[in-house]
């Protein structure tokens, strides 16, 4: 399989039932401002995710549960129900029964229960056995949810399904991937967001960060290699820069830090985005006049290493990039089919949208990150960074080799 596929499941005994690209996943699921915030979706065929009392308190969620089990058969193996996916809550002749699966033993009591055969092949089984994290949508306090459904079709149990989520490392999922250019195209960086909910919980770990509360509650890990083997680690600053809210950690193998480097925005996009008038104009600096956007600049706290990085937003595709390189006599640091995404699809690349004109909520614009680094006043490097999130990509990201 060369697409991206968040989710595999399986039925008799390995079977691929299905592994839905991300275009096929867009035209089945539409949001719901009415549904759980746990999925706030609807099926295109207007199925709804209904979600259990016992399923909904991991959650936080205070809104009552509009669906009782009770009168439905239900597997005693089964320790937690997750949801009911039918057209409303009193439907009972057609609908899903979700719950966690915790191991192989359980799902052979649900399968003998039904009368339906048992859904996974003994590789997948071991896996869910041993690392039931590695395969989990999420978690609800300390269980990783493998997520199992009894599907019934005209009052009679007919198909047993048991959804997996593969991560990309270990029990981290990417939630966005990243590779820096240069010279024609050349890798200079690349890495990724990782990302995995915890059910509640604190992870102790180096450069983890967390976010969300209750079972939403993620930890994330940035990290990044350099073409010279370098390591960075990036984490969060809480200095009240609107945009670049970040630092990046150089460390060695050991993963002890090295040196830092340090962000900040622009006036331009402080002024913009947050009505905050502070930052550097960066009036003082080499700039290139093609350049419509100074995004702001990067920096080592030693100030002896000379190193300076003046980061600018790409409004004009390819073509101003290449203006940028002859101004600064440098090289245009993509090839030709990046260039290529840059003026049809740029917003493949974005690192976020901003409302730098002012025009309000639907009228903010991709932002496509490059830089030029100095030393010592000189220009020596062009860059151009790109970011992909996996679900707009119907291929497998595959990151570039340096």
């Amino acid at each position: 399989m060369n697409y991206y596929a968040k989710e595999f499941v399986y039925i008799n005994g390995g079977e691929l039932y299905k592994a839905p690209a991300p275009s096929e996943l867009e035209m089945n699921y539409v949001p719901d401002p009415n549904a759980d915030t746990i999925f706030p979706f609807t099926k295109a065929d207007g199925k709804q995710y209904l979600f259990t009392e016992e399923f909904k308190a991991f959650f936080g969620n205070n809104k009552a549960s509009e669906v009782n089990l009770s009168d439905l058969a239900l597997c005693p193996a089964v320790n937690l129900w997750i949801c009911l996916g039918a057209n409303s809550a009193q439907e009972r002749n057609n609908y899903d029964l979700f719950f966690a699966a915790e191991s192989t033993e359980q799902l052979r009591q649900v399968a003998d229960y039904y009368s339906l055969p048992y859904p996974i092949a003994d590789g997948l089984g071991e896996k869910l056995n041993s690392e039931p994290e590695t395969l989990c949508i999420g978690t609800a306090g300390d269980l990783p949810v493998v997520p199992g459904c009894i599907k019934i079709i005209d009052g009679k149990p007919s198909i047993f399904k048991l959804y997996t989520f593969p991560k990309a490392r270990g029990s981290w999922d990417v939630y966005m991937y990243g590779a820096v250019y240069f010279e024609g195209g050349k890798c200079y960086e690349k890495g990724a967001v990782y990302e995995k909910t915890t059910g509640g919980k604190d992870l102790d770990e180096p450069w983890v960060q967390m976010r969300g509360k209750a079972s939403f509650r993620k930890a994330e890990i940035i990290e990044s290699e350099r073409f010279d083997g370098v390591r960075t680690c990036y984490s969060y600053t809480t200095d009240g820069d609107p945009s670049m809210f970040w630092q990046g950690n150089e460390v060695d193998g050991n993963g002890e830090l090295l040196r830092v480097k340090r962000y900040e925005s622009s006036r331009m996009v402080q002024i913009a985005l947050a009505s905050m008038k502070r930052g550097p104009d960066l009036l003082d600096r080499n700039l290139c006049p093609a350049v419509q956007f100074w995004l702001g600049r990067s920096w080592y706290d030693n100030a002896s290493e000379g190193s300076e990085e003046l980061l600018f937003a790409v409004t004009d595709g390819s073509a101003m990039l290449e203006k940028v390189a002859d101004y600064y006599g440098l090289p245009v640091p993509h090839n030709a089919e990046q260039g290529h995404i840059l003026d049809t699809y740029p917003e493949l690349y974005r690192v976020r949208h901003y409302d730098f004109l002012g025009l309000g909520i639907g009228q903010y614009i991709n932002i496509v990150a490059a830089g030029v680094v100095f030393n010592n006043g000189q220009p020596v490097k062009l860059l151009l960074y790109t970011f992909m999130r996996p679900w707009e990509f119907e291929e497998l990201i595959i990151l570039p080799d340096f």
